[in-house]
């Protein structure tokens, strides 16, 4: 864009500038003003449709909500099962030790 491009400014027009990343390019490319592609209102539930899916909407957000709180669950419960590994660990530990000191005195 430049100082050019941002004096074009009417009382009864607007203008807009849409940015738009393309790699492969180094310095100027060239590309069709021609949006209506960007803006596509048909289905996709055609025969040459990519995305053909008769799962309904509930049955995904069901699937979805139970696999969170299957994951949720399994993250929760491997936590709490290294916690408590830890302490009992420790308090053998404790307890050896305290065997050790006794056999001292």
């Amino acid at each position: 864009m430049n100082f050019k491009m941002l004096s074009n400014q009417h009382l009864n027009s607007t203008q807009t500038f849409i940015g738009i990343k393309i790699s492969h390019f180094k310095n100027k490319v060239t590309i069709d003003p021609d949006f209506f592609i960007l803006l596509d209102s048909q289905s996709t539930s055609g025969d040459s449709s990519i995305c053909t899916s008769n799962i309904s909407s509930a049955t995904k957000i069901a699937g979805i909500v139970i696999g969170s709180v299957v994951f949720t669950s399994i993250i929760i419960i491997s936590i709490v099962y290294f916690i408590f590994q830890k302490k009992r660990n420790a308090k053998k530990f404790q307890k050896q030790v305290q065997t050790k000191l006794k056999q001292f005195n």
